[in-house]
């Protein structure tokens, strides 16, 4: 042994440190795997993983549950998109004049 190489996989992929103690990598926020090397869903402050609004796959991306939209899932969807006659806000259409 020389200690050129680390013990972690791939020296965490530029994207986190290696855990002396577990000899494992402890991966940047947006990074995970065992060598960081994938980029993970969305999670911030007390909401779970994408927004406990859908689940995380495999590439990193969440996958909405039904009546849930955007990159995090924390954006409700309306009925029918409004028919293009409103604006979507947390799941209700604000209308334009003359609908309702």
């Amino acid at each position: 042994e020389d200690c050129s190489e680390s013990v972690c996989p791939g020296d965490c992929s530029g994207h986190g440190s290696c855990n002396a103690y577990t000899d494992k990598c402890d991966c940047n926020d947006g990074w995970m795997g065992p060598s960081c090397s994938l980029i993970s869903c969305h999670q911030s402050g007390d909401e779970g993983v994408c927004s406990d609004n859908g689940y995380c796959e495999d590439d990193g991306h969440c996958r909405c549950s039904y009546g849930w939209q955007g990159e995090k899932c924390n954006h409700r969807k309306c009925p029918n998109a409004c028919y293009g006659r409103g604006e979507c806000k947390e799941g209700v259409c604000l209308c334009e004049s003359g609908y309702e």
